[in-house]
């Protein structure tokens, strides 16, 4: 009988499991001349591979199996078949080999909240098979994050979950933000992202000149947060519920609607308050010369900066604003229809 050491096989990845596209070398060291064959027990397309002999290293044998998409097994054996003067004997690998192309699959992935703000703490949650390395990429929603880790309960396998508290430095706008969840096999095969939607919801009542910390504190509580959120209160049941002056709601309202068409908040508040403008009708409305006034009052009392005011026909382009603005009409080609977008009401 032909001398030979038993075969071996090397996986030629970082992973522990092969998947798609990695190689999988085996090689073996026996007598010159051999004809040898490798096979995978349990796939397809690695059976009775060739084992070829290094010409430079007579009785050194060696083959690869590159891993197909679909091959899928635990634990196999790698066996090579070796034939000489027409004898034959098979030979199995003391390792195993397992192989996995297939992606895990998050079957459903959420957040505790829909809408959050700076400071707020978020549960994420995901399900998925268990083992997997499950990551979230929250970077949209805060900006000193990137992908954060969720850790999967060891009571609960393949239920993975991580609290992360929103930075009060996060400086990402307000809005509706993606959070991508991923998971990750032992293999390295990932899954199609997992896309959970969360609202930021950050305070933005800071940028009414006038409208104090108590006052703000007093209405977010009650869910008004956004100036979209102020322009659009109800002053008698505010009132009801905080307690605020109806009076000072007014005005923080009006100065809210003219900022939504990008007036300056100095200018809005002088306007407000100094001119009793509280609308946008009204500011249209009014002659030029009378804001004209109105305004240089504001520069006087160091509300408005200089610059502004300097701005060439600065009042005039208020107004214009205004008009056009406060009702924008589409007119189709019937002569008869007409409609009209009236964005924002007074």
């Amino acid at each position: 009988m032909f001398k030979h050491k038993k075969p071996f096989f090397e996986l030629l990845s970082d992973e522990i499991v092969a998947r798609a596209d990695d190689q999988i070398r085996v090689t073996l060291v026996g007598e010159p001349g051999m004809s040898a064959r490798f096979s995978i027990a349990g796939v397809f397309n690695a059976l009775e591979l060739p084992l070829i002999e290094d010409p430079e290293e007579p009785g050194a044998y060696s083959g690869v199996y590159k891993v197909q998409w679909g091959d899928n097994i635990e634990d196999a054996a790698v066996t090579v078949i070796l034939t000489i003067n027409d004898q034959t004997t098979c030979q199995e690998a003391e390792q195993k080999v397992s192989i996995d192309t297939i992606p895990p699959r998050i079957k459903d992935a959420k957040a505790s909240r829909k809408v959050v703000r700076n400071g707020q703490i978020l549960q994420l949650e995901a399900v998925s098979e268990p083992g997997c390395c499950v990551t979230a990429d929250v970077a949209e929603l805060d900006t000193t994050h990137e992908t954060v880790l969720l850790k999967e309960k060891p009571e609960k396998p393949g239920f993975y979950q991580r609290r992360i508290r929103i930075s009060s430095k996060n400086e990402a706008s307000n809005g509706h933000k993606r959070i991508e969840i991923i998971a990750t096999d032992l293999a390295g095969n990932e899954s199609e992202p997992s896309i959970v939607r969360v609202e930021l919801r950050n305070s933005e009542l800071h940028n009414i000149r006038g409208l104090s910390d108590d006052v703000s504190v007093k209405l977010n509580k009650i869910g008004v947060v956004t100036l979209a959120d102020l322009r659009r209160i109800d002053v008698e049941k505010i009132v009801q519920e905080t307690g605020l002056s109806s009076q000072e709601l007014e005005l923080h309202r009006a100065a809210a609607k003219l900022q939504a068409i990008g007036i300056d908040a100095s200018v809005a508040y002088v306007l407000v308050h100094l001119g009793n403008i509280l609308g946008l009708a009204q500011l249209a409305l009014t002659p030029p010369e009378m804001i004209h006034e109105i305004i240089q009052t504001g520069v006087q009392e160091d509300i408005i900066p200089r610059e502004l005011f300097a701005y060439p026909n600065f009042v005039n382009q208020l107004i214009e604003r205004a008009r056009k603005i406060r009702i924008v009409c589409a007119r189709p080609k019937k002569k008869s229809e007409k409609k009209c977008l009236h964005l924002p009401s007074d």
